[in-house]
């Protein structure tokens, strides 16, 4: 079977490095690559999340999110994995109330002021567009205790 890869590129300034990666669409490869250093060469990252990627990422101040499913006992339930390209370890984010167990295929992840951010709609298919009276959005304001804000715009 052949795999789609997206890349990912992190620019460190502090660090004089920046970090280009490989993930596979799945989620289940990542390939992470330092630039400026001496020493060029690709590494595999081993995650020991199990989870499918839903190929929706985004990057936000040095650290990968993405919307997985998880594999194994707790199997169908949505979660966000993230990946901190500095320290190069994996985590994720378990979704509490407020959310089905499943997000819906439509959810857009977006940066909110430096922090993750779900944009969602229960019109179109759940899909945040012109013709939308209203859509949430759900931010993660920390990672560590599960905080998540959740705010309901309604267009006129």
């Amino acid at each position: 079977m052949e795999w789609k890869w997206k890349a990912i590129l992190d620019m460190t300034p502090l660090l004089k490095s920046s970090r280009y990666c490989l993930l596979r669409d799945d989620g289940k490869e990542l390939h992470v690559l330092t630039l400026g250093t001496n020493r060029l060469s690709w590494r595999a990252v081993e995650c020991c999340i199990p989870h499918c990627s839903s190929g929706k990422w985004i990057c936000i101040s040095g650290v990968l999110y993405y919307i997985a499913t998880e594999s194994g006992p707790s199997s169908g339930e949505s979660m966000v994995v993230c990946f901190d390209l500095r320290s190069e370890k994996f985590s994720s984010v378990t979704l509490l109330g407020g959310f089905n167990k499943a997000l819906p295929h439509s959810t857009t992840m977006i940066n909110y002021n430096g922090r993750l951010g779900l944009l969602m709609s229960s019109e179109n298919s759940g899909y945040v567009s012109r013709s939308c009276k209203s859509f949430k959005l759900w931010v993660l304001r920390d990672a560590a205790t599960l905080e998540w804000s959740k705010r309901v715009y309604v267009l006129c």
